[in-house]
């Protein structure tokens, strides 16, 4: 999410690992280390970086890498030199900006854990964040949140119950752009096939946008809703996050069948249809806590007599209903 622009003291440092710097420029990269903590820090991780003896792998490749990556060759001693026309300093200070910092990755060795779902998974993050992950969806974090930001980012889909913490931002990358909020409960729908995203939110307020147009972003309260795809549309919410509470709570009350499956397809990623179309006028009242989707329509298809057929990703009720 933050932006990777060489600074002046990325730069002095690229000069002096280089053999680039002017005795001033060396002076001045000493008077900034020794009055800025932070800043010597950063420093003995590109010198690791600059002296390894080993090539450096573990980043995240990006397209531009890919691009420029094609011209470059490592020494015997691992550092990588620029051909012509770029100078050593300048090559440098670009390995920076495309490896997103590559200390982050290096330096710090945080782990990241990738938890994906096959039905309506409960797990707690690291920070104390419930998610509800649905089926057939991911969720990537870090195994502490030691950054400035709590960033996780997700596939599918999943109900957010975030631990406040107003020193940190909890933000959520998707495909399409992200997710910011302090301490609040939504639910985040990803859809691969048309790009875009639907956020609900329940209880609190989130900001939303949509990468590389971060000033164009959107503030939902609750009740509110959003499409992200190349822009965000804002809406009022339906009642999906509002009802999937992060117990695992799920109630209607005198609902037709046609809107309780409607609820139950978000939670487990499956079609599901009437072989009758009147069954979907039926009306429903009940009370679901801590059961699966499977466990729920067993007990709705015994109150109306329905057959409960499943065929890969979609679910057929066969039955008249009532």
């Amino acid at each position: 999410m933050k932006e990777n622009n060489p600074s002046t003291f990325d730069l002095l440092i690229a000069k002096v690992l280089t053999g680039e710097a002017s005795d001033a420029e060396a002076i001045q990269l000493e008077q900034l280390r020794n009055e800025n903590p932070e800043l010597e820090e950063q420093y003995v991780a590109f010198e690791k970086i600059w002296n390894a003896k080993e090539p450096i792998t573990e980043y995240n490749t990006t397209a531009a890498w890919e691009n420029v990556s094609k011209r470059i060759s490592p020494n015997k001693t691992g550092r990588v030199f620029w051909l012509k026309p770029l100078s050593i300093a300048a090559s440098l200070i670009l390995v920076i900006a495309l490896g997103g910092v590559i200390w982050n990755s290096l330096g710090n060795n945080a782990k990241n854990t990738t938890y994906v779902s096959k039905g309506t998974d409960t797990l707690q993050l690291p920070d104390g964040t419930n998610v509800v992950l649905l089926a057939n969806s991911s969720i990537t974090y870090p195994e502490k949140f030691e950054d400035a930001e709590r960033n996780v980012s997700l596939t599918g889909s999943a109900f957010f119950d975030v631990a406040k913490n107003k020193e940190k931002s909890f933000v959520i990358e998707t495909e399409v752009g992200f997710v910011q909020v302090l301490g609040t409960r939504f639910f985040v729908e990803t859809n691969k096939t048309s790009k875009e995203n639907r956020v609900e939110v329940s209880e609190g307020k989130v900001a939303v946008w949509v990468k590389g147009n971060a000033e164009k972003r959107e503030v939902l309260l609750a009740g509110d809703a959003a499409i992200l795809n190349t822009s965000v549309l804002k809406s009022i919410a339906d009642t999906v996050a509002m009802k999937f509470e992060f117990i695992k709570q799920l109630s209607f009350e005198n609902e037709t069948l046609a809107d309780v499956m409607k609820t139950l397809e978000k939670i487990t990623n499956k079609k599901i249809t009437f072989e009758s179309p009147t069954a979907a006028a039926c009306r429903y009242t009940g009370s679901f806590e801590k059961q699966k989707v499977s466990e729920i329509l067993k007990v709705i298809a015994s109150t109306f007599l329905f057959e409960v057929i499943e065929q890969d990703s979609i679910i057929i009720l066969k039955g008249n209903g009532c």
